[in-house]
């Protein structure tokens, strides 16, 4: 009798230690997870996240395919505008020269670009290709060269003078070689965005 008892004790103890382990593991920390991921969750995966600990993540407007976005105190200014070029139009004055600057106004990602003359045989630009940091800014040096008198000017994409700027958003841990191999590639191209900056003559303009 005296053993029968001691072996209904022991299952007792038994069931209170595992009762024990039962409300610990209830009380655990649970992870914390936004809503959308939730969402994506089975239901034996949900059954272990405590609905208090769904993070409301704030709203991001998406850039590319491959997840860059722009941060929501960023939303008052449009893609095309997050690249800023000045001055517009650029005006080159009577030695041929002019200087633009080109400024990144996005607060987190990088931006490859590249510059090309509406007459490419007639134009010398400085810092023609390159990437700007965010919020970062690169002055450009413009030179327009007169050609022999024998030798017809060729256009490209517009037959007014102008630069055109090529560009896109990408992550600085994508920064893996020079800006020539990302275009050379054609990397990303239907994200690709440009900007056409009209090039003025400052004798023409004084004649005006």
């Amino acid at each position: 009798m005296f053993l029968f008892r001691k072996k209904r004790k022991q299952k007792k103890r038994r069931i209170d230690e595992s009762s024990n382990l039962e409300i610990i593991d209830e009380n655990k920390e649970f992870k914390k997870v936004s809503l959308s991921d939730y969402k994506t969750l089975n239901d034996k995966e949900k059954e272990q996240i405590n609905l208090e600990n769904i993070v409301k993540c704030p709203i991001k407007v998406s850039v590319k395919e491959d997840s860059l976005q722009i941060s929501r105190d960023e939303e008052s200014l449009t893609i095309n505008e997050c690249l800023n070029v000045t001055p517009d139009p650029v005006t080159i004055n009577e030695k041929n020269n002019a200087n633009a600057y080109l400024t990144n106004f996005n607060k987190s990602l990088w931006i490859c670009y590249r510059i090309v003359a509406s007459y490419p045989l007639n134009y010398v630009i400085t810092h023609s290709m390159g990437f700007l940091g965010p919020q970062e800014t690169i002055k450009i040096h413009i030179k327009f060269l007169s050609l022999p008198e024998d030798q017809e000017s060729v256009y490209c994409f517009a037959e007014e003078h102008a630069i055109m700027i090529q560009w896109f958003f990408l992550m600085e841990s994508e920064i893996t070689s020079s800006p020539k191999y990302f275009f050379m590639r054609q990397y990303h191209k239907s994200n690709w965005r440009s900007k056409v900056i009209r090039c003025t003559f400052l004798e023409k303009c004084q004649k005006q």
